[in-house]
């Protein structure tokens, strides 16, 4: 099927001296997901993409089926891969390294700051929301208040509003943020991130976009790509679309850009997704992830979609399954060939009791069609 990643293959940006490590920290901070299963099913979201470059996730993430998914389409298989049981295990893949390309800082106490391929404390600083106005113009950031972690919530509120995590640990997923709507909302906010300090963000309703970009070490940024975010009324992530009806003003562009060049400047090299708010066709930044992000593999897997599969819709979603295995295969593999499905990550538990887990691009010629897919999907037991 001849699929590929253009213009750039993860190993064209990080050296294949340096390993991946996807899984975040067995430390939830009250942020991020929890729970081993979840963590070890994240480990392999990169595995499609990363070729030549070492890379280490869960054993259960390199599975039959991703692997024979990705020999009928081409992809690159890995050549580096070193997989785990448990935390044990992986913990000593990682020191038995020299350098790490960390999708997430670990605590000090568990890898020493020597083992990142960048400064932890520069990856803090570029992720933590609480900065977005010293990276930006102070026009594309939303105004907001400041609530430190022993602060009490100001007598004057404005209302709704968006609370959200300003801290150096890592977030995803719209894990450290609330939607609020009256004053007991951000108590309640308040008490759920118990510990850090906020923002309370003014809540805009707008087109959500995700812009992706690349760093090499030397050299100017790269510019990926743009997707539409599908966010859920609570502020989780749930998707992104990929379409040419996806507006991406080249102001906003030209800003994130910008910012790459000042984070090369700090030492970063990389991948980052900036999600935007557009209103207007002008664009508030309220969140910058230095890191691969959901949307990075969709946006580099698209050129080749659009040649080889004629696709003019992709959507990015993923799934839980709990029928079996022969039937998992059995699915994946139809809508694969009907060219409507390209399954990206499979974590098989080996376990009947938890569900299969699906990472994948719905494809089609329109919005309607990728929709009616992913119907059929749920009634084939997809959730």
């Amino acid at each position: 099927m001849g699929l590929g990643f253009e213009p750039v293959l993860l190993s064209d940006i990080f050296s294949t001296k340096l390993m991946l490590v996807g899984r975040l920290p067995n430390v939830s901070y009250g942020i991020l997901p929890e729970g081993q299963g979840i963590l070890d099913a994240m480990s392999g979201g990169a595995l499609i993409g990363v070729g030549e470059m070492p890379f280490v996730c869960h054993r259960n993430a390199r599975n039959p089926l991703i692997l024979e998914i990705m020999q009928l389409c081409d992809l690159p298989m890995p050549q580096n891969l070193q997989t785990y049981r448990t935390e044990a295990e992986f913990f000593q893949i990682l020191q038995g390294h020299t350098q790490l390309v960390m999708q997430y800082p670990y605590p000090e106490e568990q890898l020493s700051d020597s083992k990142y391929w960048v400064k932890p404390k520069t990856l803090r600083f570029l992720n933590n929301k609480a900065f977005l106005d010293i990276l930006f113009p102070a026009n594309m950031v939303l105004p907001y208040q400041y609530i430190a972690a022993s602060e009490p919530i100001p007598k004057k509120l404005e209302l709704p509003c968006v609370v959200k995590v300003a801290s150096d640990t890592p977030t995803a997923g719209g894990y450290s943020v609330v939607m609020c709507a009256t004053r007991a909302d951000v108590v309640a906010a308040q008490q759920r991130f118990s510990g850090h300090a906020l923002l309370l963000e003014k809540k805009l309703v707008a087109q959500s976009i995700s812009l992706q970009f690349a760093m090499p070490q030397e050299g100017e940024p790269i510019f990926l790509g743009v997707t539409e975010q599908i966010v859920s009324p609570e502020g989780r992530f749930q998707g992104n679309w990929l379409a040419v009806d996806v507006p991406c003003p080249p102001a906003v562009v030209a800003a994130c850009a910008e910012v790459m060049r000042q984070a090369q400047k700090l030492g970063y090299f990389g991948f980052a997704g900036f999600d935007v708010l557009l209103e207007n066709d002008h664009g508030f930044v309220v969140d910058a992830n230095f890191r691969l992000t959901a949307a990075t593999y969709p946006v580099l897997l698209r050129a080749s979609l659009e040649r080889e599969w004629q696709a003019k819709v992709l959507l990015n979603k993923s799934w839980a399954f709990t029928g079996s295995r022969a039937d998992l295969r059995a699915i994946l593999l139809e809508l694969l060939q009907a060219k409507k499905l390209l399954p990206t990550a499979i974590f098989d538990p080996y376990d009947d009791a938890l569900p299969f887990r699906v990472s994948s691009l719905l494809i089609g010629q329109t919005r309607a069609e990728v929709a009616a897919t992913a119907d059929l999907m749920r009634q084939q037991g997809f959730n």
